[in-house]
């Protein structure tokens, strides 16, 4: 509901009039009070609160042109871009309307809500990103257009990364213990819109055996199961994701995206045993793929398992089992199923291959692009952990304000 609010100049000592980007007063709305004089109530009013909703841009299924009153974080986005607060709004042309919408979709299906009065200084990025924690989405530019991606399981694999395509590889990690109660505060409407805070224990804690406590801030929530929802995310992040990894990369990296699903083979990390190209395929009499020769010798033990992943010619990967036929070293790969002849896509010579047991790479998502001028780029990732993403499984507890 659109909340109208005049202030007449005879009662009143100071009014700030509201005014869009151009500096132009925007119209005001009219409230009217009936206020009794009476022991209780003499003179001026101390306070005055208002519940109200703005109307902003909105999808409704088949437009975004249909102004109406939204806490859905792609909406409230959008918004940010586009409003007349925004002294500089940007075009659609200027938007991910096509990711925009799949992310709307998301945050509706998952009953994401973000409800907040922007009533401090920050700048429209700040802004964007405090909506895109509650949409489980981060801020991004995707081909000069501003985007998100989505923080959810992953199941695509977009570029292949080993020492022969990236070099610098480090990383550090968080060796902490994770806290057994996360506090997470939020703005409560069951007690007048006042802070309130939601325990969230972690797995095998309760409010009889918890010790270690931490506190998070989640501005725009004012849902109390959202709340928890979150929490559980977080500490279930904090346990999956501790390590953070960092390499470089010269035009590898241009395919890759922030939230993109990325396979990494590196010593450094325990992650695979192996990886070459591709010099020679073993074919059968009706031209089904049985094995490959590689540039680089891998070791086998004939009691173990192992994998192989190829990133092919379209950017597409391919994975499976190899046989264990070598006690030692060697460069010729059998493999356990054939690739059959009328794959549409099959491994050619030149292809980059990742060797190792099951797993044969570590599975990560991108979360930075640092690009220099020389156009090499600087890569950083976590664990994909798609466990993470069924942490807010299961029977919200109840909450006792």
């Amino acid at each position: 509901t659109l909340v109208k609010v005049q202030v007449l100049d005879e009662f009143t000592d100071a009014f700030h009039d509201l005014k869009d980007s151009t500096g132009a007063v925007l119209p005001t709305a009219r409230v009217v009070m009936r206020i009794p004089q009476s022991d209780q109530q003499q003179g001026q009013i101390g306070e005055f609160s208002v519940k109200y909703s703005r109307l902003i841009r909105h999808w409704n299924g088949s437009t975004w042109d249909a102004p109406a009153a939204s806490d859905n974080p792609a909406d409230i986005f959008c918004d940010i871009l586009q409003g007349k607060h925004n002294k500089f709004p940007a075009p659609d042309a200027r938007l991910d309307l096509d990711k925009i919408l799949i992310w709307w979709q998301y945050c509706s299906d998952k009953g994401l809500k973000f409800n907040k009065v922007f009533d401090e200084e920050m700048t429209p990025l700040e802004a964007l990103r405090q909506v895109c924690i509650l949409g489980r989405a981060r801020f991004c530019l995707a081909d000069g257009k501003y985007s998100v991606t989505i923080d959810q399981e992953q199941t695509v694999v977009v570029q292949h990364f080993t020492p022969r395509n990236s070099w610098g590889f480090h990383w550090k990690s968080t060796n902490g213990k994770t806290a057994d109660l996360l506090k997470v505060r939020f703005i409560d409407p069951l007690v007048n819109y006042q802070q309130n805070e939601r325990f969230v224990f972690n797995d095998g804690y309760t409010l009889e055996n918890y010790q270690d406590t931490e506190s998070i801030d989640l501005a725009g929530c004012i849902d109390k199961d959202l709340a928890w929802i979150y929490g559980r995310l977080v500490l279930a992040a904090n346990k999956a994701r501790r390590r953070v990894y960092q390499w470089y990369a010269d035009h590898e990296a241009i395919v890759c995206r922030q939230g993109d699903l990325i396979v990494v083979t590196n010593p450094l990390i325990g992650s695979g045993l192996g990886q070459g190209r591709i010099t020679s395929l073993v074919t059968n009499g009706g031209g089904d793929i049985t094995g490959l020769t590689i540039d680089a010798r891998v070791p086998q033990e004939l009691s173990k398992s192992y994998r192989v992943r190829i990133r092919q010619a379209d950017g597409s990967s391919y994975s499976g089992a190899v046989n264990s036929l070598v006690e030692g070293r060697t460069k010729a790969l059998t493999l356990t199923t054939p690739i059959l002849a009328a794959t549409a896509v099959k491994p050619v010579v030149g292809d980059l291959l990742l060797y190792g047991e099951d797993p044969e790479s570590r599975e990560m998502l991108v979360t930075n692009l640092e690009w220099a001028e020389d156009m090499t780029c600087q890569i950083t990732a976590v664990d994909h952990a798609p466990g993470i993403y069924t942490a807010d499984t299961g029977t919200i507890p109840a909450f006792t304000s």
